[in-house]
């Protein structure tokens, strides 16, 4: 009985996997992520440049 319920669990919790999927697939949530992943990174990148500048500006 126990092993019937764990594979119940296991399929259940399978199930609710993909449907969290496609729903983030029905979304386009994935063609937003690329587009932001540049402005993201150029944006970190910029942040970490002034850093530096004012670590050395100090010394």
């Amino acid at each position: 009985m126990t092993a019937m319920l764990s594979t119940l669990r296991a399929v259940a919790f399978f199930e609710a996997f993909k449907g969290i999927v496609v729903l983030i697939a029905a979304t386009g949530l994935p063609s937003l992520v690329h587009k932001d992943v540049f402005a993201i990174s150029a944006a970190l990148i910029e942040t970490q440049e002034e850093m530096v500048r004012r670590y050395q500006a100090e010394r």
